[in-house]
């Protein structure tokens, strides 16, 4: 079996294009026009390559899927024919690998599946937690409704995204600049300098002798300093691509202080807010629970989801494990079992988790308002350090010349 490009027109005069597997042109040919499709051209393609057109995201990013949730939903809303809204936002759609995504998840419920089954041959781009709260939404007969809470679900996420690159930009570009001027400082003016006072006779202070040793050492074993440097993080890197390693360092994360309450709340506010929307959605909770357990990349957070799933299994409450986690705020335990007694659970989730994630967001303001100019300073003294390593050799120069 042969995977081809193809590329087709449809019988209202409409360019398609995408992966197939078939044994041969011919059997391509026939099984497109099965679909009111003729073939235009085929290419054959690796199977990698076609696993990777069919399932990869291809540079899709949230902003993407968030712009064609929305207009779905009002589309939906609207009463528009699902298929043909699908066959609009493919043609509308800009993004060539969205275009192709959604050309195929159209064609599929032109064939009779339902959107849930369709959105499955696309999960890598949409995930498991969206395509089920698209299918609870198509049994409940709620879709636009779901589409909606979809769509207020990615505009929260990119929100707190772009709110947490923004505020760690000023201070890494900060960091960045400082010890590139530090390093050209030390490296190369520093030296020169020193060169001329020793010319002269001046000794030099023990700041400007410091630097100039750290200088020549790593001068003298920059390279065997970087394959270092390099190892360590390498291994760093190897070390949490494990699951124990990555376990680790989420436990640790959740240790220091102030960062842990950050991370803390955007996990519980993220992870409870997506729960939430699905079982409003119409989601059963094991199965919302696994879809949280999948989309949770915090591993701490992702065996909490494993255990709250083991517990409701044996017919126990969600609230009893979320109580007894160290992760989970007493609180937040204790309107979970609010929320089951009553039958709230999905409105209480939601709540919470926009509760948290607002905590979370107005902590990490605060937090980088104490930050930058903490880091102003350090950057600061570190620079001042490598001024007065030039400077005071400056006066001793001076003194001399002057008592000369």
């Amino acid at each position: 079996m042969t995977h081809f490009s193809y590329q087709a027109m449809s019988m209202n005069g409409e360019s398609r294009q995408g992966v197939l597997a078939a044994g041969s042109p011919v059997e391509l040919r026939r099984m497109l026009r099965e679909q009111g499709l003729q073939l235009m051209s085929a290419n054959p393609v690796n199977k990698a390559r076609a696993v990777k057109v069919l399932t990869g995201s291809g540079g899709i990013s949230k902003n993407d899927i968030l712009q064609v949730t929305s207009q779905f939903a009002i589309m939906a809303q609207a009463g528009v024919d699902l298929a043909s809204a699908l066959q609009m936002l493919s043609l509308e759609c800009t993004h060539p690998k969205l275009k192709q995504v959604l050309s195929a998840v159209h064609d599929r419920v032109s064939s009779g599946e339902s959107i849930a089954e369709a959105l499955r041959s696309q999960g890598k781009v949409f995930g498991e937690s969206y395509i089920a709260s698209v299918a609870a939404g198509e049994a409940s007969g709620k879709l636009p409704m779901v589409l909606a809470r979809l769509t207020q679900l990615l505009r929260a996420d990119i929100r707190l995204i772009s709110t947490i690159r923004s505020l760690l930009a000023y201070p890494t570009i900060l960091l960045v600049v400082s010890l590139s001027v530090m390093n050209a400082m030390i490296f190369f003016v520093l030296p020169t300098f020193a060169d001329v006072f020793e010319k002269m006779g001046i000794p030099l202070p023990g700041i400007t002798r410091f630097l100039l040793d750290v200088a020549m050492i790593a001068k003298a074993y920059g390279l065997w300093i970087g394959i270092g440097v390099a190892g360590g993080i390498g291994a760093f890197v190897c070390f949490g691509s494990l699951s124990a390693g990555k376990y680790w360092i989420d436990r640790i994360l959740l240790q220091i202080p102030v960062i842990s309450i950050i991370t803390r709340n955007i996990c519980v506010g993220r992870s409870f807010r997506l729960l939430g929307t699905m079982i409003e959605s119409g989601v059963p909770l094991l199965e919302a629970l696994a879809r949280c357990e999948e989309a949770t990349t915090h591993s701490v957070y992702r065996q909490l989801f494993h255990d709250i799933k083991e517990e409701v299994i044996n017919g126990r409450t969600m609230s009893g494990a979320l109580g007894q986690c160290p992760y989970v705020p007493p609180a937040a335990a204790s309107m979970v079992a609010t929320g089951e007694r009553t039958g709230n659970l999905g409105s209480v989730l939601q709540l919470l988790g926009e509760h948290y994630e607002s905590d979370a967001e107005t902590r990490f303001k605060d937090f980088a308002t104490y930050a930058e100019p903490a880091m102003v300073i350090f950057v600061g003294a570190l620079v001042a350090v490598v001024v007065l390593s030039l400077v005071i050799p400056m006066f001793d120069f001076t003194s001399a010349a002057g008592n000369q």
